[in-house]
């Protein structure tokens, strides 16, 4: 049986007008006057490039028309005047001339005339010619191509040894190959710079060449564009596509001998932008005569301020001498790119087989130069083929202010010569120079190395704050050292024969920040072959970093004829070996191989050793075997086996157990770089401790590595936010990773292990409180005791423990509930669920008390309900906590739905408070009825109760046997007012047509059987709001409020 009390309660009904706000919006109309204004205002520069083309190849057509029109009118004039005074007739040759001085032409036949005209300096085409002759230029002159598309075919423009200086404007051709059974291409092109005698001498023009505004080729020219063996070539602001595919008779699938352009000099500069889709040879000087004798400086390729070259070749042809980007015979010749935005690029999949030509690059004189400066870029790609080969002794790589040079090789064909740079001959010089200048090769797969040297007295020297860097990732082999087999970051290659000694290769990396990196992934990182020394020299406040992997144990990943290593207080270095080895075949490898004379000399470095024998658990990133504070160290001796001295007594007895020298370790590595607190982690009110993590930086650009166990010293203070406590200062070493197998780093609440990281226990083992503020204050490296300076900001705890779940005022909820009640966190948020769905929320009040409504139709016999409170204190993560628990949201902190949940050094969060809904007999009847104000006059009076519109009498039965069931209602509390008095029978109810009295005694509304769950609607009982009426006699009129109760009564109805 279910009851329910209901209070007839007096209320009053405030009726708030409903405040409109009508949004008005202005409409703002444009005019004509704003429209042309912002036309004109319009930035012409953002039409595509073409269109700005085409409208200035129109202007420059319509200029003409108005010129001829002058001319023809003072021919007419001119023609008159002739009549007049003569009675002979002469014929007026008439010459079109542009208002700004071009003498015009629109046939192969004009052209010529005004090239063979000497008062004519000027030229401009206005129409696409299709040559059918030679043309020759014999002085100084500005030919304006129009940007039209013209076709030279077979024929070219000649120009002889008297000009000095000719100007090409927007150049666009095409040119057909020459034929004959194998036609040698490569030194012919559109344009030849000099003439020929009949007894075939050359008479070579020594002039400049200069070609300004578009410069396009175009429909696969089997040509390149000029030949000027001893002219300078200017490409001054040009732009275009250089569509050049040339190829050889019956060898079409070859991407033949021809050359963009062929110079003694060729200067790109001013901003000029090129794009040769195919081409692969860009630039050449292979003349090797007299070409000096005209007093020119300078000979090579200059790209400067600004300008950009970019050459696509995406065809895998196997070629023999053709595909150098760069080609150059004579000696003392530059390539040059300087400037901030100058760049060559290269991207091509072309395969040189000829060895002798295995360059993108290839500079073949002695005393060769490529110079990259002041941010300029040269930019390699390459499939197979290496990206530079210069083979002239006393050449040089010169990289400063700045510049870059980068090559990337995909793989190498299985060629030894494929190298990302060769050198091929004696006293070559590698030197990168100033902030910011880098060399960065980097060879992806194969077995060739990635730098060689083919002979000694050679130089690679690092400086003020310049960068090398050159990585091999090799064929994943185990090779030999010392026997030309392949996988070396750098290799030197003795070529010089018996008679001849090789001299040494020596690097050297001085000045702050400079920085030599060097690695192989499957083999030496400096590897050399016959009598060839190897002289290491790292200066104050450098780097230098050889990370290699050797085929065998007794061998090193430098290694050299005579090995000497001088390292004067760098800032980093680290020499190891990653081959790890068994017993079987040896564990480890060495870092150093060298005849007896080899040595290795550190002055003012801290020494860190890890011992070979721990390879065979991957020591190389984990804490070392020992380290020390500032000191020196000299060893020397074959494969520097023997240990010579050290004033680290730690030291010296770190050597003295191991014994030979450096033979017993596979890395060695020195950081006088001071440590960062990289991170203090957020806490939380569940933490006993406090974690923070400490890193090392390691080489200029490598990531930071963990601090090691014991390495550095930190201070945490602790400051309350409750001040009656005094703040605290702690003190933590960092935990590296030692362990053989799983580490010994920390593993803060199960999150996993990690290295470098310091602990801090709270005093007395309680817990942090939300506020409170932790803080590293100093920290220090424990051996040396340089002071962090780096040490992160303060930390402030944050709220992650959810409210204790909810208290409810009765846990026996139906169908019919329309409420449930109870206390909590004040402030929280409360939500009612089902199946996670939420039905409804509220916020408990400032007394921890809080109602929750319950909506119509939602309750089934069985359903589980969950009353979550949320803490409302904001999502953890977003205040930095990591890993926060599963019960914070972006609203706060929650209470966990099923089981509960474990979170760092808390107590279990308990689950949010669950009630399952009764399957029973149910109904849902008014609740309140209010008669009004009745005036009293002493006459009988009547007054029906007036209900909430939305009040319903709904009966439900949820119990698994539904049986009939009755409702009735009786007065269980008779109208009172406040003096005491209480009114006798004066309610009634309606049932049928009549009204009832209703008192005391239980009286029957309605009987009835429901046949499903869900409810059955009585809601017509309630004579639409009119059921219930009151009947006062003179006897109950008495002043007052009066308040009754009314009780209903849902039970089984009784068997007969």
């Amino acid at each position: 049986m279910n009851q329910y009390v209901k209070k007839l309660i007096a209320s009053i009904l405030f009726v708030f007008p409903l405040l409109m706000v009508t949004s008005v919006f202005a409409d703002v109309e444009k005019t004509s006057e704003s429209t042309q204004s912002e036309n004109q205002s319009f930035d012409k520069t953002t039409f595509s490039e073409e269109l700005i083309t085409s409208e200035t190849t129109e202007s420059q057509s319509e200029a003409p028309t108005s010129n001829t029109r002058q001319e023809e009118n003072k021919t007419s004039e001119t023609s008159e005047v002739a009549e007049q005074t003569s009675d002979s007739s002469e014929e007026v040759q008439v010459r079109v001339v542009s208002a700004d001085g071009y003498s015009e032409a629109a046939t192969t036949e004009e052209l010529t005339q005004l090239l063979a005209d000497e008062s004519v300096a000027k030229i401009r085409l206005t129409q696409p010619l299709t040559l059918d002759r030679e043309l020759e230029i014999k002085r100084d002159i500005v030919i304006d191509f129009g940007g039209l598309a013209h076709n030279f075919g077979t024929h070219h423009i000649y120009i002889n040894e008297t000009p000095q200086s000719i100007e090409f404007q927007n150049f666009k051709g095409t040119a057909a190959h020459p034929g004959g059974l194998i036609p040698n291409i490569d030194g012919n092109a559109i344009i030849i710079a000099y003439m020929s005698d009949f007894w075939g001498n050359r008479y070579h023009f020594t002039g400049e060449i200069k070609f300004t505004g578009k410069l396009d080729l175009y429909d696969g020219s089997k040509l390149g564009l000029i030949y000027a063996p001893r002219a300078t070539v200017t490409l001054d602001g040009v732009s275009g596509v250089l569509d050049v595919q040339p190829v050889k008779e019956g060898m079409n699938a070859a991407p033949g001998k021809a050359y963009f352009c062929r110079s003694y000099q060729l200067n790109v500069i001013n901003g000029s932008q090129l794009y040769l889709p195919y081409l692969g040879k860009f630039y050449g000087f292979l003349d090797s005569g007299d070409e000096t004798g005209s007093g020119k400086t300078a000979p090579g390729l200059h790209i400067l301020s600004g300008s950009k070259v970019s050459l696509d070749y995406d065809r895998a042809d196997g070629v023999s001498d053709e595909g150098e980007a760069v080609d150059t015979l004579p000696g003392n010749v530059t390539f040059e790119v300087s400037g901030s935005g100058s760049e060559f690029s290269v991207n091509t999949k072309i395969n040189i087989t000829n060895d002798n030509n295995r360059g993108i690059i290839q500079m073949r004189g002695s005393g060769s130069r490529v110079a990259v400066s002041n941010d300029g870029k040269i930019t390699i790609n390459t499939a197979t083929t290496g990206g530079f080969r210069l083979q002239g002794d006393s050449s040089q790589i010169h990289v400063s202010s700045g510049g870059q040079i980068s090559v990337k090789m995909a793989g190498d064909g299985d060629q030894p010569g494929n190298n990302g740079m060769r050198f091929v001959g004696k006293g070559l010089s590698l030197i990168v120079e100033g902030a910011g200048s880098v060399i960065d090769i980097d060879k992806q797969s194969g077995r060739s190395s990635a730098v060689r040297f083919e002979n000694g007295t050679q130089k690679l020297t690092v400086t003020n704050g310049g960068s090398l860097k050159v990585r091999n990732a090799g064929d994943g082999k185990s090779y030999v050292n010392r026997l030309n087999q392949g996988n070396q970051a750098i290799q030197f290659y003795d070529a010089s024969g018996f008679l001849e000694s090789p001299g040494s290769a020596d690097f050297t990396v001085t000045g702050e920040k400079s920085n030599i990196d060097i690695r192989a992934d499957s083999g030496a990182t400096v590897d050399t072959t016959g009598d060839i020394d190897l002289n290491f020299m790292a200066g104050e406040k450098t780097y230098l970093v050889m990370v290699g992997k050797t085929g065998e144990d007794k061998t090193g990943i430098i290694s050299g004829d005579v090995l000497n290593v001088h390292l004067e207080s760098p800032t980093y270095f680290d020499f190891q070996n990653k081959r790890i080895g068994s017993e079987t075949n040896g564990i480890g490898g060495w870092v150093f191989q060298g005849n007896g004379d080899s040595s290795l000399k550190i002055a003012h470095s801290e020494i860190a050793l890890w011992r070979k024998a721990g390879a065979t658990f991957d020591n190389f990133e984990k804490d070392p075997d020992y380290f020390s504070d500032m000191t020196d160290l000299s060893i020397n001796g074959t494969d520097l086996g023997n240990f010579v001295s050290s004033p680290s007594a730690g030291l010296t007895n770190e050597f003295a157990q191991t014994g030979a020298g450096m033979k017993n370790y596979n890395r060695i590595s020195a950081n006088n770089q001071l440590p960062m607190i990289e991170s203090l982690r957020v806490p939380t009110n569940a933490d006993e401790k406090i974690y923070g993590h400490v890193v090392v930086p390691e080489g200029v650009e490598a990531k930071p590595r963990d601090a090691w166990t014991g390495e550095v010293e930190v201070t945490l203070r602790i400051t309350y936010a409750d001040t009656t406590k005094s703040p605290v200062e702690i003190t933590a070493l960092t935990q590296g990773q030692t362990d053989e197998n799983e580490g010994a780093g920390y593993n803060p609440w199960g999150e996993g292990e990690q290295g470098g990281l310091f602990e801090v226990q709270v005093p007395n083992e309680e817990r942090l409180t939300t506020g409170d503020q932790v803080q590293v204050v100093a920290a220090k490296k424990v051996r040396g005791g340089q002071e962090v300076t780096e040490l992160d900001s303060s930390k402030t705890t944050v709220d992650v423990i959810p409210p204790e779940p909810a208290n409810l005022s009765t846990t026996l909820i139906n169908a019919a509930s329309r409420t449930i009640t109870g206390t909590g966190e004040a402030g929280a948020l409360v939500s009612l669920k089902k199946n996670q769905a939420v039905l409804s929320e509220t916020t408990i009040d400032d007394t921890g008390k809080f109602v929750l409504s319950i909506p119509e139709n939602q309750l089934f016999a069985g359903d589980v309900l969950e009353i979550v409170l949320n803490d409302q204190a904001g999502e953890a993560a977003a205040k930095g906590v990591q890993n926060k628990p599963s019960t914070n949201d972006e609203i706060g902190n929650h209470n966990p739905s099923d089981t509960p949940v474990v979170y760092h050094d808390a107590p279990p969060f308990a689950p949010a408070t669950k009630i399952v809904v009764e399957g029973s007999l149910s109904f849902l009847a008014p609740s309140k009825l209010d008669f009004g104000q009745i005036k009293a006059t002493g006459l009988i009076q009547e007054a029906f109760g007036q209900m909430d519109g939305q009040e319903k009498l709904w009966i439900y039965d949820q119990r698994e046997t539904k049986s009939p069931w009755i409702l009735t209602i009786k007065l269980s509390q008779p109208f009172t007012n406040d003096a005491g008095f209480s009114m006798q029978d004066v309610l009634y109810f309606k049932k049928a047509e009549e009204y009832q009295l209703v008192n005391e005694e239980e009286l029957e509304i309605v009987r009835g059987q429901n046949s499903t769950n869900v409810q059955a609607d009585y809601s017509e009982y309630l004579n639409n709001g009119r059921a219930f009426k009151l009947v006062l006699t003179k006897e109950n009129q008495i002043a007052g409020n009066y308040s009754a109760e009314i009780t209903w009564t849902l039970a089984d109805a009784p068997t007969e």
